[in-house]
């Protein structure tokens, strides 16, 4: 193989021979009467010869050697082998970071190597096929890369090098996910914090620039069941629905963790808060006694309770007096005072009414 620096624009030649010399080149195998026309090499018992091998093919070449004595007689030097390869005196860039297809969650150095016969005069790095822009270095080279304004997913990376004579070398490409940012997932319904009873089905989406690759849901924090997504021709983003029977769960505060996963492993977790309430609320009467007798003003007292909060107590009494007993938040107590002192007959009837926040009712009578 002949070096990069030979190629480039001639090739010497030193042989011996008695008088005269030629040489030229002929593509091996030569075909026959076809052979170039010899040329006269300089000098005669000591000789050299450039050849120019820009207009050459790449391939296998034979060099010929003649010589001629005084009288007449020829003799051959024999034939040498040699190679052309017009792209071997190109400057080669390979690059060390990041490898194909590499997660890269933040900033990125990107280092590489250049090797040119001549010397390397410099290294430029194209991102997304932007404008090409100064390495720092030649021989190892580097740039350092802030990646904050880039959007997450597949960025490409194209990298020259030149050598000290001006010739640009072959464009080296790389790839590599830009992944700053976990996959996303939320949930659309109900609303965060909703109040939530029986049986409901939770829906949302999730989303992730690199791709998805799964979703897992629990109810505790420490079990995780798959979650089936639903897709579109857009694989960055899918969406999701499951069934949560709240009925299993103690009434209160209840979290669902999601928990995600892009296609260049990334992980995100979510938490989605609703409250269970499937219990009715609760009327406790301290007042009046249980089968006490009243007569004119007489008070109603007690409390009302709900693990998620009471809406409203209303009240109905004789059929002819409505209306709701304020409460004060925090505190379950309340009571009113009735008078009886209109009521035909020995007896009234008295109805209290506790809804809670997201409508379970129970009622209370008195006779």
């Amino acid at each position: 193989m002949i070096a990069k620096s030979s190629l480039r624009r001639s090739l010497p030649l030193l042989l011996a021979l008695a008088t005269l010399a030629w040489a030229f080149p002929v593509p091996a195998p030569a075909q026959a009467g076809k052979l170039p026309p010899l040329e006269a090499a300089t000098g005669l018992e000591d000789w050299v010869h450039d050849f120019d091998l820009s207009g050459l093919a790449a391939g296998k070449y034979n060099i010929l050697v003649t010589g001629k004595d005084v009288a007449g007689n020829l003799s051959s030097g024999g034939s040498i082998n040699v190679y052309v390869d017009p792209a071997s005196d190109l400057p080669l860039v390979s690059v060390i970071n990041p490898g194909p297809l590499q997660r890269v969650g933040g900033d990125l150095n990107i280092v590489g190597t250049c090797v040119d016969d001549d010397g390397v005069a410099k290294v430029e790095v194209s991102v997304d096929g932007g404008d090409f822009r100064p390495a720092q270095g030649g021989e190892f080279w580097s740039l350092y890369l802030k990646t904050a304004e880039l959007q997450d997913g597949r960025r490409s990376l194209a990298i020259r090098g030149t050598d000290i004579n001006g010739l640009v070398g072959p464009v080296v490409k790389v790839s590599f996910d830009l992944d700053r940012s976990l996959p996303l997932a939320k949930v659309d319904l109900p609303p965060p914090g909703a109040l939530v009873a029986g049986s409901i089905k939770l829906e949302g989406s999730l989303a992730d620039a690199n791709g998805l690759s799964g979703l897992e849901a629990s109810l505790d924090g420490k079990a995780f069941s798959k979650v089936e997504l639903k897709r579109g021709k857009d694989p960055r983003v899918a969406g999701f629905s499951f069934a949560v029977d709240t009925r299993k769960f103690p009434d209160g505060p209840r979290v669902v963790w999601l928990r995600s996963q892009d296609s260049v492993g990334s992980r995100g977790s979510a938490a989605f808060l609703l409250f269970v309430d499937n219990t009715r609320p609760s009327i406790e009467l301290a007042l009046p006694a249980k089968d006490a007798a009243v007569n004119g003003s007489f008070a109603v007292a007690g409390a009302v309770r709900d693990a998620i909060g009471i809406a409203r107590l209303a009240y109905e009494f004789d059929g002819r007096e409505k209306g709701e007993i304020a409460l004060t938040p925090g505190n379950p107590f309340f009571s009113k005072v009735f008078d009886a002192g209109p009521v035909k007959g020995d007896r009234a009837r008295l109805v209290l009414t506790a809804e809670d926040r997201i409508g379970n009712v129970t009622k209370v009578e008195l006779a």
